[in-house]
């Protein structure tokens, strides 16, 4: 566990480095509260003042704007320093300096699912009946999704119902290419019998929801990444059990009415809310909205630490460097042949990042559920594992498509 940590802190170091060189030489884009758009350009003398109409009409190539009258444009400096001096004067922050904090939240989140995951295992006594209760986790759970569903509207998911093709590719990727994929990790690298359960069982399930998360911050279609998510979750229902019986040569029951009452009350259910409060009272979700992201990476950070705490035993017990490399190479194997498969079809690229981050995070919790239930515990090591670093690897992929490669504009 020690060793894991040590590598992912390495890795989001290196990030970070590259994320601070590439806002050092182009500059970060900031919001004040007048809804002035504002680009503070390295070794110039002058900030570039554009003022957003609307969304649609937002440029991604910053250039001074053009008015009839220069006087019009030294105004609107003059009135935006104004605002921003007397914002700093009175010791408050603006709107503008607070959502920077919580952008700042946001990028690092590997970090904080690193830090969160070891606070889990080391202090699991203290955590576990804090944040690993049911209760806990399933309210952070329906929070997320509540937080999703603001982000996105109806049209969102009306045009993402009209991609099939993406959906049944997901489908095919989640209950075909990665059970194989799994056996044959296990094959290749002669894992024991409870190792190779471990990771079938891992490569089985469906996807979990903390990828709707990664979609949102990796700037990927969400609503996609929602439906896609939803449909994995059903069918797991009938595949999960099948694909364990032809892989394993064992059998297990899944209750299905208990899944789909699940997906109903802790998915469905707050999406819904989540979609009806942005038909209904579109301007107070308009507010909202910039904090859904930073609210979902803090119950992201809640769930990780309670299954961390949870599945404390599990982790220590393990042979570690076994657990760590199964766990890390299946998504990230399964994430890079579905990201190489997609550069060939014509598909989006907010459409390429809910797909490959929807084949890769698949749900540990319920492998974990499952092995203990019908396996012996060694079986459980792997999926225990698998709670943090899945969640590593998803927001460190998120962040590095949010921060190096971002979408530049909007696509349909």
């Amino acid at each position: 566990m020690i060793s894991m940590i040590k590598l992912i802190l390495e890795l989001n170091f290196f990030i970070v480095l590259i994320y601070k060189a590439r806002t050092d030489a182009f500059g970060l884009q900031q919001f004040n509260s007048r809804g002035y758009r504002r680009l503070s350009c390295t070794g110039a003398n002058h900030n570039i003042i554009q003022q957003v109409v609307s969304s649609k009409q937002c440029s991604n190539r910053f250039s001074r704007p053009k008015y009839n009258n220069r006087s019009i444009h030294k105004s609107l400096v003059k009135k935006s320093k104004a605002e921003d001096n007397d914002g700093d004067d009175i010791g408050r922050p603006t709107p503008g300096k607070r959502l920077n904090l919580l952008n700042i939240f946001t990028s690092y989140v590997p970090l904080w699912t690193i830090v969160a995951a070891a606070i889990g295992v080391t202090k699991s006594q203290i955590v576990s009946p804090l944040l690993g209760s049911m209760t806990v986790m399933q309210s952070c759970l329906a929070l997320l999704m509540l937080a999703m569903g603001l982000t996105i509207t109806p049209k969102d998911m009306s045009q993402a119902l009209k991609k099939p093709r993406i959906v049944a590719t997901n489908a095919i990727y989640c209950y075909g290419m990665m059970p194989l994929l799994a056996w044959s990790v296990a094959k290749v690298l002669s894992y024991n019998t409870s190792e190779t359960a471990g990771i079938v069982l891992l490569g089985s399930v469906s996807g979990g929801q903390a990828s709707n998360l990664f979609t949102l911050l990796a700037g990927g279609d969400v609503a996609l990444s929602v439906i896609c998510t939803f449909s994995t979750t059903v069918l797991g229902v009938l595949t999960t059990p099948l694909l364990i019986k032809w892989l394993l040569g064992c059998s297990v029951s899944v209750n299905g009415l208990e899944v789909l009452k699940s997906v109903a009350s802790l998915s469905l259910l707050p999406l819904m809310i989540g979609l009806s409060l942005g038909r209904l009272t579109p301007r107070m979700v308009e507010k909202v909205v910039p904090f859904c992201a930073p609210l979902g990476v803090a119950a992201t950070i809640i769930l990780v630490a309670g299954g961390a705490a949870n599945s404390a035993r599990s982790i220590i017990a393990i042979n570690q460097m076994t657990a760590v490399t199964a766990s890390c190479l299946l998504p990230i194997i399964g994430g890079a042949f579905a990201f190489g498969s997609t550069m060939f079809c014509n598909i989006s690229e907010k459409s390429r990042r809910a797909l490959v981050i929807e084949t890769f995070s698949k749900s540990p919790t319920l492998a974990y559920i499952i092995a203990l239930k019908h396996f012996d515990h060694s079986v459980a090591t792997i999926p225990a594992v698998a709670m943090v670093s899945l969640a590593a690897i998803g927001a460190t992929a998120s962040s590095i498509w949010s921060s190096i490669h971002p979408v530049v504009k909007e696509e349909n």
